[in-house]
């Protein structure tokens, strides 16, 4: 959802993991003494700087804005079905055939 907030960006950091003492992780450790040594590790995609608030489809989408959303679904493991481009219930994007499906 509010993948219209992204718009204005140029780069969009995910987190992908986490170091820990120059060690890579997938999940922050539970431990809370050990949370101030923890830094994510970020892959930087390209933002699309355009509107997409108007969008009907997941086909009206910039490019940029489709890639994310498929590699969101290849990080997470789940096909993302809904994207919200706005607060309006109408602003919900329903997509029959993510990247996983």
């Amino acid at each position: 959802t509010k993948l219209d907030v992204l718009d204005a960006l140029d780069e969009i950091p995910i987190c992908v993991g986490y170091r820990i003492d120059g060690r890579e992780v997938a999940v922050p450790p539970a431990r809370t003494d050990l949370l101030e040594r923890v830094q994510p590790v970020y892959e930087v995609l390209q933002g699309w700087r355009t509107d997409t608030s108007q969008a009907t489809s997941t086909e009206e989408l910039p490019a940029a804005a489709r890639r994310y959303i498929e590699r969101i679904e290849e990080l997470v493991g789940v096909p993302v079905t809904m994207v919200g481009v706005g607060p309006a219930r109408r602003q919900i994007l329903w997509r029959t055939a993510g990247a996983l499906a």
